[in-house]
């Protein structure tokens, strides 16, 4: 059975870490698996569920030790342990991977997909798929299965301190982001005053109205407890996220067949285990944060598409948009619309 192991605490950290060394997995019977999750999160479960289910399938010939919560160092430490070898597989946004790929970040362009629908038929497109065979190349690091199939969110939000009803709204607003240029431009362009802030100090940064607002996956919302702080809650579908499977290519490599196949049949499976979970989890929340006296709206985002369009159209004009990246947007934009219209 798989060993659930939670290493915590600074010095059982430091043991882990000198510990590890760059053996694939034919030298081994068990990978390393690092999350920047709480193990109790939606997120958490589901990353244990796939564990057990590489553990079954495999017959226990291949396990999985996860270290959950950045217990192993930043999601950029995490990357460069992946491509190293010193874990074997790290669950994380596609976009993060714009550190050896800078393009792969255009896969969380804000406002750019009306729906999830078109932005997944995006990350089948070839565009996509080039951008992660130069990760393969790269750094030696592959993506399991389908990186669109492991849903996070299920919708992004805007978190605030005071209400934000419209465009207008945002103009000015103390808006916390992650270190992503892209966002970072497309909100400075609505009119928001950016502050790059870790994602630890969001709490203290709306108490203390450093900042006025934060955006979020839906799910996330009631494990940081931001809502205690900042009571204003809008559905913006900022952009559309999954979880990509990042994977050690020498250790994947090296798995037998029949281990590859339960690899791959619980990172599937594990998939729609989480869609279950973020939306059963996400009603719940929203239950609990309503009673909490938070406010929940819906943006009427069109006015706030057309100025990031601005952005986009802009950078097509100076030829700063990767290859082949606006076609392919357009494409799948008429696709949907056609199959929406057709009834498909």
């Amino acid at each position: 059975m798989l060993k659930k192991t939670c290493r915590t605490g600074v010095a059982a950290i430091a043991f882990v870490l000198s510990s590890l060394t760059a053996l694939p997995a034919s030298a081994q019977d068990t990978w390393r698996m690092a999350t920047d999750q709480q193990a109790d999160s939606p997120e958490g479960k589901a990353y244990q569920r796939f564990a057990d289910l590489v553990a079954k399938y495999s017959n226990d010939q291949l396990t999985i030790t996860i270290f959950p919560a950045s217990q192993l160092g930043s999601a950029s430490a995490m990357l460069e342990q992946i491509s190293g070898g010193l874990i074997q597989v790290f669950p994380d946004a596609l976009a993060d991977a714009s550190k050896w790929v800078p393009d792969v970040q255009y896969v969380s362009s804000p406002f750019l997909f009306q729906s999830r629908a078109q932005w997944v038929n995006f990350m089948h497109s070839d565009v996509v798929k080039g951008w992660v065979g130069q990760i393969h190349d790269k750094a030696g690091v592959d993506i399991l299965g389908d990186p669109s199939q492991f849903m996070r969110g299920p919708y992004r939000v805007l978190v605030s301190t005071k209400p934000v009803h419209s465009l207008a709204d945002i103009g000015g607003l103390k808006l916390r982001l992650a270190k992503d240029k892209l966002s970072v431009d497309v909100w400075t362009r609505l009119g928001a005053s950016v502050q790059v802030l870790d994602w630890s100090a969001v709490y203290d940064g709306l108490d203390r109205h450093m900042i006025d607002a934060m955006t979020s996956p839906i799910s996330q919302l009631e494990s940081i407890k931001v809502t205690e702080v900042a009571k204003y809650v809008a559905r913006t579908d900022e952009y559309w996220q999954s979880v990509a499977f990042f994977v050690n290519h020498k250790a994947y490599a090296a798995l037998s067949p029949a281990e590859k196949n339960a690899v791959d049949r619980a990172y599937a499976e594990s998939s729609a285990y989480a869609a279950e979970l973020e939306k059963s989890f996400t009603d719940t929340a929203i239950d609990k944060m309503k009673k909490s006296g938070v406010q929940f709206t819906v943006l009427d985002t069109k006015p706030i598409v057309q100025q990031a369009r601005t952005l986009y159209d802009a950078r097509s004009t100076a030829g700063t948009l990767p290859k082949g990246f606006l076609a392919a947007v357009q494409s799948v934009q008429s696709n949907v619309t056609t199959a929406s219209a057709s009834g498909q």
